[in-house]
């Protein structure tokens, strides 16, 4: 085991036993999860093999005990067996995340029968790879992610497909090489990769995301949709699942169900600024100005600065009959955006409209420097 996986802080040990686990090797990666006994003098970890170090000795955690001291291991293994039972929650349900009927449904009728996390099967007869044993793989693995974060994406792919063929029952690999693929531009190749996954684990919500932003990429709305509603079926308050599914909404033309998406996001994090400015943006956009304006406000006030979101404050405020307030927040729009055709535009008939004619033509002339589309659209009205 990589050294000092459980050490304790470098204190005085406590005369009394402590206990420490570790379930991400098993989630993570479907291998043996890792529980620890610390007493005064020893360090025992169960794992496959276990592992045994006398901290007083060996305070490095350098060698391994368990095979010449098998009486002090198995006395040690009782007592983690007798903390074990006396903290573990019996009421706690044995899938915390558990699936609802209608993904379940959703998922055997795509053909995932067998729906189960590798990682969350309660079942302990199953064997597990021991997670020592695997530090090859996870520093490959590592490896792999930061050729990707250097965008260096056919050496992070060749590790990935290696790793494949050696561990085709890892489903996160298939997860990785689809992100890899992703963020490579080649959005086709990364559904396979993601289809990988999900054979093995379909309840990897994560996955469903990623399967959901490649259709979208390649303009599969209808199977963007699916993806990403799968991911929430699977993880309801997964706000970046309800934003991308936003987005296929607006690019399906159907404003009110991306408006509902995005009402859930503000919220469910009213903190998140973009997700508030975002949801105002959708308000404003099914005509719904007064509760835009609250909105947009709220984002400006969590921080957030942006054209767009300004330039919609502005469209509510003038919808509502507050053209001086209008006109503050075009403004601002173009301060933050000084290349903003629309604003633009929209300040011409705001000063158009309050008879200030030399203004409306100056910001109309902006408008046209900028956009010969717009400039034409509204040529009529100055």
């Amino acid at each position: 085991m990589s050294p000092k996986l459980f050490r304790e802080p470098e204190v005085a040990r406590s005369a009394a036993p402590a206990y420490a686990e570790s379930y991400y090797p098993r989630n993570t990666f479907g291998w043996h999860e890792l529980r620890a006994l610390i007493t005064s003098q020893y360090q025992y970890i169960d794992a496959p093999r276990p592992e045994i170090y006398d901290l007083e000795r060996d305070p490095d955690e350098t060698h391994n005990l368990a095979a010449s001291q098998s009486t002090i291991a198995a006395a040690l293994q009782d007592e983690l067996r007798t903390l074990e039972g006396r903290y573990t929650n019996a009421s706690l349900p044995q899938e915390p995340n558990a699936v609802g009927p209608e993904t379940l449904e959703k998922l055997r009728s795509l053909g995932y029968v067998g729906y189960r996390a590798p990682g969350a099967d309660g079942n302990s007869s199953v064997i597990r790879a021991d997670p020592k044993d695997k530090i090859q793989v996870l520093n490959q693995m590592l490896r792999a992610g930061d050729l990707r974060s250097q965008q260096r994406y056919a050496e992070a792919d060749e590790i990935l497909t290696s790793l494949e063929r050696s561990e085709p029952k890892l489903y996160i690999l298939g997860f990785e090489h689809g992100e890899t693929l992703l963020d490579w531009g080649k959005a086709g190749e990364s559904i396979r990769e993601f289809h990988k996954a999900l054979t093995l684990n379909p309840s990897f919500d994560e996955a469903w995301m990623g399967l959901g932003r490649a259709a979208f990429i390649l303009g599969k709305n209808k199977d963007a949709v699916e993806a990403f509603n799968l991911a929430l079926g699977l993880n309801p308050r997964d706000y970046l699942a309800r934003r991308s599914l936003a987005r296929v909404y607006w690019r399906e033309n159907q404003p009110e169900e991306a408006e509902r998406e995005l009402a859930r996001v503000a919220g469910e994090h009213p903190e998140f600024a973009e997700g508030r400015a975002e949801h105002g943006v959708a308000l404003a956009k099914v005509r719904k100005y007064r509760e835009a304006i609250a909105e947009l406000h709220a984002a400006s006030t969590l921080g957030y600065r942006d054209s767009v979101l300004y330039y919609y404050l502005g469209l509510s405020y003038a919808e509502t009959g507050d053209a001086k307030r209008a006109i503050e927040a075009y403004q601002k729009a173009v301060e933050v955006d000084p290349n903003y055709a629309a604003a633009y535009v929209r300040l011409a008939l705001q000063y158009r409209q309050s008879g200030d004619l030399a203004k409306a033509r100056l910001y109309y002339q902006k408008t046209c420097k900028l956009s010969e589309e717009l400039c034409r659209e509204y040529a009529p009205q100055f």
